[in-house]
This record gives structure tokens, sequence and C-alpha cells, in this order.
């Protein structure tokens, strides 16, 4: 699922924070000018980065962007969207099984946190 940061103007911005989807830790990113190369997190290209969350009904996805003074905002919810799709025999012959795809929209980072 890509997750695009955007200003109110749906502008892209650079930000930093974490990002997680239910039953899963906290993942962090990176998507300013000179990315930290140690954080164990997706890579941002024009302020879109891609997470893989296993998701089923009900599963919310969160991000919290991180502050200069190295604290974070609150969680906020990402607004995603999820189809149904069923995999024929996913699990061997007549065995379907029936999957969940996330498509999230723009994310508006607060002006706070924007770099």
């Amino acid at each position: 699922m890509k997750i695009s940061l955007v200003d109110d103007t749906s502008h892209a911005v650079r930000a930093r924070g974490e990002v997680r989807a239910t039953r899963e830790m906290p993942l962090p990113f990176d998507c300013s000018v000179a990315p930290d190369a140690t954080l164990d997190g997706p890579d941002c290209n024009d302020s879109t980065f891609l997470i893989q969350p296993i998701l089923n009904e009900g599963d919310a996805v969160e991000i919290r962007f991180k502050l200069a003074d190295g604290s974070f905002t609150d969680w906020q919810p990402v607004p995603v969207i999820l189809e149904k799709e069923v995999v024929p025999d996913f699990n061997g012959p007549g065995c379907s099984c029936t999957k969940l795809n996330g498509t999230a929209k723009p994310v508006t980072v607060p002006s706070v946190a924007q770099l």
C-alpha cells in the first residue's frame, strides 16, 4: 500500500515519523531530503512510501509524525479503502483464498511536522 504525504493544498511534502497497522509494530519512515539510512523502514520516493501490512476486516492503519524537538504528533488514522480479491487455488486445487488489498488516500502532514 502506497502512502503519500501532502500539505493542506494536496502538494507533496517531506516528513519523518512512524506508521503502523493493527497488530504490527510501528515502522519508521524518513521522507526528508537526506533520509537516515540506518532506519529499518521503507524507502521514500517523492514523499511516497510503500508498506505491506496484512489487513483483515476492521483493521486500521495509523501514522504519526516526528517534530523538530524529537517528539511525535498523536497517532492519526490513514484513510484506507479495502477491496477483496479472491485468489483461485491459492491453498491448492479448489481451495481459493480471499485477501484484502488496501489503497490509502493521501495523508495530510501537519505544518509543524513538515520538513
